[in-house]
């Protein structure tokens, strides 16, 4: 069937056909792929030219994924049932914009300095108050603590014996009289936290001397108007 059309592929002795004569298929096999390069890189700019022009007739084209630098649309962008035109969707970007700006607008500035925590440190007295010593007896302090908050517990106490600052609370007994015993602490933002003892110092003869003074008075009168009668 060869030979009327590819005479020179068929290897022949005499009028007897042998064998394909392979040496002359190269030639018509490079020539063939020649043609179908050029086939290809045709078809490829054909396409090409045709997918670019708006009027190649496609209705629709349908793809899982595009990829391009820019995707423009004459009509409509649709995602699923959801389409909007050009001036909608300048409408909504618009409206995105001013939204965003008065809430920018009426949202106060947030504070760049956190408020500062301002506790006052407690301190409790120790022992009883007021207390209550006699003339001439020596008075102990107990003292006071620090009880919140927790940062503050190892901070020192100033001590003030009425009004004087003092290291050592020493109590005037030798006469009755009041005194006030203040226990002070400042924190380091400067909160100032102060408790207050009274401190009574009372003489415990000087109710029976007070009651005794009207009995003998009363004798006194009562022994002078006898004698007048």
């Amino acid at each position: 069937m060869l030979s009327p059309t590819s005479p020179k592929l068929i290897a022949y002795v005499g009028n007897i056909t042998l064998t394909l004569n392979y040496t002359g298929l190269i030639a018509p096999i490079v020539k063939a792929m020649q043609e179908i390069a050029a086939i290809s890189g045709t078809f490829e700019t054909n396409l090409v030219a045709w997918l670019g022009s708006a009027s190649n007739g496609i209705g629709d084209f349908f793809a899982k994924n595009i990829h391009g630098d820019t995707v423009a649309a004459t009509q409509q962008l649709c995602i699923g049932q959801t389409c909007v035109s050009e001036a909608q969707l300048k409408t909504l970007l618009a409206q995105s914009a001013q939204g965003s700006g008065n809430s920018s607008a009426n949202t106060p500035a947030a504070s760049s300095t956190a408020p500062a925590i301002s506790t006052t440190p407690v301190l409790s007295i120790t022992g009883t108050n007021p207390a209550t010593v006699n003339v001439g007896a020596s008075y102990a302090d107990w003292g006071a603590t620090i009880t919140a908050p927790t940062a503050d517990k190892n901070l020192g106490i100033v001590t003030l014996v009425d009004g004087a600052t003092t290291t050592q609370v020493i109590i005037d007994t030798s006469k009755p009289g009041t005194h006030t015993i203040v226990y002070s602490v400042t924190d380091q933002a400067g909160n100032v936290g102060t408790a207050t003892r009274t401190v009574n110092v009372v003489d415990p003869f000087a109710g029976a001397l007070a009651s005794s003074t009207p009995a003998s008075t009363s004798t006194s009168t009562a022994m002078t108007s006898s004698t007048q009668n």
